[in-house]
Formats: structure tokens, C-alpha cells, sequence
């Protein structure tokens, strides 16, 4: 055989096992496709009480994860003393005015939590250097660490989310997401 037949050979040779490969995979995705429906199919019948009653356990436990305190360095911290701090750490340093006007709550509140992370050494007190009547606060260095472990801790809670989502299929994940957004919707409006 010459070369050129030789190598048409080849070639052709070459697109046939791509061809096979290639029916393999959409094969594999078929029938990946037809386990995804028959699991979803064959779930048990569930009842918008029983809808209901898991979307509620979850609320309940994000309302309770959210009001826990923070446990750091020996100090617990609430919900208020953790937007503060993440306040802070954004726009430090910061007035009493403007940290109360961003977490839309008045100065005296602002204070009392203030008066609070000043005691737990996490922030600290400085006069303004544009008007020395004005005090504004900042991250002391226990602050920052205190950021970066409640980084850790976003992540790890993170984490466990994306677990979960990530032993759901495509298919199981838009079903999801659709009633997620269709409860939203409701509660919206």
C-alpha cells in the first residue's frame, strides 16, 4: 500500500474510534439523565405540609445560627457587635454618625455596642484628624484576627452548603432553585 492510502487509512481509523468515543459519552450522559429522572420519579410522594414543615426547620435554623453568639478569645459576640465590627473593618476608620446610619440604627445603639467591642479589645477610640470633636473607631489587631476567623468560619458554613448541592444533579439543583425562587417571589410580595 502507498503512503497516501496508508495514511487515509489511519485517518479514517482515527475518526471512527472518535465516533465510538464520542457515542460512548453521549450514551453515558443518556443514561445518566434517565438515573437522574427515575431517582427523581421515584422519590416518595411528598405534601406541601411536608414542603412546608422542612422549608420551617431551615428557616428556624438560619434564624438560630444567625442569633447564636460568636464565640472568640473567651468573649462571645452578638448579632450587633458582629455588623459593627464588619463595618468597621470596611469603612475604618468611621463616626458614630456614619456606622449608625449604615447598620440603620441609632447613634445611642451604636454606642452601646461601641462601648462593648472597646471593652472586648476590638476596636479602639481615636479623635478625627479633620475635627477633633468627632471620635472615630477603628480594628485594633485583635479586631482583624477576629475578621479573619469569622472568614473561617463563612467558609466552613459554606462548605457544608456546597456539599449539599454538590450530591445534586443538575436537574434536582433547577427544581430546587425554581421553588427557592417561587417562595421568595411570595414572600415578596
Amino acid at each position: 500500500m502507498s503512503k497516501k492510502k496508508n495514511k487515509k487509512v489511519k485517518d479514517k481509523e482515527k475518526k471512527e474510534l472518535k465516533l465510538k468515543k464520542s457515542d460512548k459519552k453521549k450514551k453515558k450522559k443518556v443514561k445518566q439523565q434517565k438515573k437522574e429522572t427515575k431517582a427523581i420519579d421515584s422519590v416518595k410522594k411528598v405534601t406541601q405540609s411536608d414542603v412546608y414543615k422542612t422549608f420551617n426547620r431551615l428557616v428556624s435554623l438560619v434564624n438560630k445560627m444567625s442569633n447564636e453568639p460568636v464565640m472568640f478569645n473567651g468573649n462571645s459576640y452578638h448579632n450587633a457587635e458582629l455588623k459593627a465590627i464588619d463595618i468597621i473593618s470596611k469603612y475604618q476608620p468611621i463616626s458614630t454618625a456614619n456606622l449608625a446610619n449604615k447598620l440603620k440604627v441609632t447613634r445611642s445603639a451604636v454606642l452601646k455596642t461601641i462601648n462593648k467591642l472597646i471593652h472586648k479589645g476590638l476596636i479602639e477610640k481615636q479623635k478625627s484628624k479633620e475635627n477633633g470633636r468627632i471620635f472615630e473607631f477603628k480594628l485594633t489587631q485583635e479586631g482583624n484576627d477576629f475578621i479573619v476567623a469569622s472568614l473561617d468560619f463563612k467558609t466552613i458554613e459554606e462548605d457544608s452548603v456546597m456539599n449539599a448541592l454538590n450530591q445534586m444533579s443538575e436537574k434536582e439543583l433547577a427544581y430546587f432553585n425554581d421553588a427557592l425562587e417561587r417562595i421568595l417571589i411570595n414572600l415578596i410580595n
